[in-house]
């Protein structure tokens, strides 16, 4: 068996190589590929973006406004650090007795005791109580008024006199308070030497301090009962002063048979208090008139 051999065109009739006459085409080289750039729609991106404002569709995300420095959480967290650190770094100084810290000194304060109240009820005044004996306080530190009576044999020359007790409950004689008043201020001043003797008005000495604040009920008892060791001192003698000015004055006189009288003019009124050592120089200080 022979192989079969065929013509120019392949036919195997006819003889002769099929490839014979044919002719390789290469393809055509195409162009670099250019991307077709096209304008936006408007109209198109409106409908088809849901990020474009219209159309019923929310408005453009825009990129939030940074928050200022105080609303920064991390701001606040560093000074929370900061803070913390310093507080560490006192502890420790304090711990380690340095001298870093200095001493804080306090403003001074003063404390005002309470004063002392009288724990009887005053006496209700006479019926023939005049103005100048209504003028005259009720309690006075721990004593009240339990006595007034009108002096009506006086010859000091005094418009008016009276005799006045003040107690403070206890079993103790009142403390006396003989009080007058004059025409004018003179007759008054003039009036002291009826109660104190001329030696003794003769050798008071000026108070050593500006009169201090009324001590208290337990300070008070306390001078009572040591004045029975101390020697009785020189009369004193200073200002009676109202709203800082000086209005009359007194003599504090401490007796031998362990009592104390104070004497005192302001204005046209005169005062002889007498009392227990240790207790009328407070009395004095704390009578308003």
């Amino acid at each position: 068996m022979t192989e079969p051999t065929g013509g120019s065109n392949g036919d195997p009739g006819v003889g002769g190589n099929p490839l014979e006459g044919f002719r390789w085409s290469a393809p055509e080289e195409e162009a670099p590929y250019q991307p077709t750039i096209v304008e936006p729609d408007d109209k198109l991106t409106g409908r088809l973006s849901p990020v474009v404002a219209g159309a019923g569709f929310p408005g453009a995300v825009t990129e939030a406004p940074a928050k200022p420095w105080w609303k920064r959480p991390l701001t606040w967290a560093i000074a929370g650090g900061v803070v913390v650190l310093a507080v560490i770094a006192v502890m420790i100084v304090s711990s380690r007795g340095g001298s870093a810290a200095p001493a804080v000194t306090l403003p001074a304060s003063t404390v005002t005791l309470p004063q002392p109240t009288p724990t009887v009820s005053p006496s209700p005044l006479p019926a023939d109580a005049t103005a100048f004996l209504k003028a005259q306080p009720t309690k006075v530190l721990s004593y009240a008024l339990v006595s007034a009576e009108r002096d009506a044999a006086a010859t000091s020359g005094a418009i008016e006199s009276w005799r006045l007790g003040y107690s403070d409950g206890s079993s103790a004689a009142p403390l006396s308070v003989y009080a007058e008043q004059y025409a004018d201020e003179p007759s008054a001043k003039a009036a002291i030497g009826l109660y104190l003797d001329p030696t003794v008005l003769a050798s008071a000495t000026p108070a050593p301090t500006a009169a201090a604040a009324s001590p208290s009920a337990s300070a008070t008892a306390s001078a009572s009962t040591s004045a029975a060791a101390v020697p009785p001192a020189a009369p004193e003698t200073g200002p009676v002063t109202v709203a800082g000015q000086a209005t009359g004055v007194y003599y504090f006189v401490q007796n031998s048979d362990k009592t104390e009288t104070v004497v005192w003019v302001n204005g046209t009124a005169l005062f002889v208090a007498k009392g227990p050592a240790g207790v009328m120089k407070a009395f004095f200080l704390a009578y308003p008139l």
